[in-house]
């Protein structure tokens, strides 16, 4: 299985030409990775994707979209199709962020649409599940982080869980104002949960890559890094800027290896 590796820019205020440079930089200082199974997508705002991927052309690096509308075109103000982020440069999109679900009340169903949607029209679909509460106990979280799969993987096609990454992303780990990412317990504990419900609803979990997110920085990314089951990492605030993107990327494959 090969690494993966993310980031979320979410509502970051970056100009084209400092876009454009970040990925100069991260290109640049990940090198040969790129070329030996090492994956690297990045999410910016949508209105920087058709000046990044005048960049990205240039590497292996994948451009994303953070959201996106699961019908083709219609009477939808402010919203983006599919179409029009893949004429942007976007090969990679977003569903079921714990900040749609609880900002912007996106639930179950539209979470299924939009990953049907991002599949059918031959994208990489990063599906994001957790559960809300720091508290939970090893039962709910089984339930929790299962029906939100169930859910979500509801009519998708199985030739398409190739291009399907999954990001556990606990609630209460997303954020600035939180300190910690999840327990490597939990993360474990998690990880076994998804790779057991994908094995129970589709019948095979390994083409299915997983990564975890919130609040991973260089101090714990070579421990998460390193839980059986997990492929990478989806990475916040340490990679907002190039170095520390690349210096993160490095200790987790140190971690991942042993």
């Amino acid at each position: 299985m090969q690494a993966v590796f993310g980031t979320n820019w979410k509502m970051r205020n970056v100009d084209q030409r400092e876009a454009q440079q970040y990925l100069i930089a991260l290109a640049d200082g990940l090198g040969g990775l790129l070329n030996d199974g090492v994956h690297v997508f990045v999410l910016p705002p949508a209105t920087l994707l058709p000046a990044m991927s005048e960049v990205a052309r240039e590497t292996s690096i994948r451009l994303g979209a953070q959201n996106f509308h699961w019908e083709e075109e219609g009477e939808f103000t402010g919203e983006l199709s599919t179409e029009l982020l893949k004429d942007a440069g976007a090969t990679v999109l977003m569903v079921g962020h714990a900040e749609r679900r609880v900002l912007f009340n996106e639930n179950d169903e539209v979470v299924n649409r939009k990953l049907i949607r991002a599949l059918q029209e031959g994208f990489h679909a990063v599906l994001c599940i957790g559960e809300a509460d720091r508290l939970t106990s090893e039962a709910h979280l089984k339930e929790e982080l299962s029906a939100q799969l169930v859910s979500a993987l509801r009519g998708v096609n199985k030739s398409d869980l190739n291009r399907l990454i999954i990001a556990y992303e606990p609630h209460w780990a997303i954020g600035r104002r939180v300190a910690d990412a999840a327990p490597v317990t939990r993360v474990r504990q998690s990880a076994e949960v998804i790779r057991g419900t994908l094995k129970t609803i589709v019948g095979t979990e390994n083409s299915v890559r997983l990564i975890y997110g919130g609040n991973v920085n260089l101090s714990n990314c070579r421990e998460i890094a390193a839980v059986n089951g997990l492929d990478g990492l989806f990475v916040g605030g340490a990679a907002a800027d190039p170095a520390g993107f690349i210096s993160v990327i490095g200790r987790a494959l140190d971690g991942a290896a042993t």
